[in-house]
């Protein structure tokens, strides 16, 4: 084998890291840098809160519900 066939082989072996690297960095961007999201269920007082946020529940009803999931 001469050098320049070895060459070509490295090449295409850096050419072929860069494409796998590329393709995992588009999976996993604006994830966190997570490959696969957890399997952890929400937070039931986060999820209410979300609720609230986006005017889904009134202030009364987010205080009910608030005070429930406490008990």
């Amino acid at each position: 084998m001469n050098l320049w066939m070895l060459l070509w082989y490295l090449m295409v072996v850096a050419i072929l890291a860069l494409a796998f690297y590329g393709v995992v960095a588009l999976v996993t961007r604006g994830k966190g840098g997570q490959l696969l999201a957890p399997l952890a269920p929400d937070d039931p007082l986060r999820i209410l809160k979300q609720r609230y946020a986006r005017g889904e529940i009134s202030e009364e009803e987010y205080r009910r519900m608030r005070e429930e999931l406490k008990e």
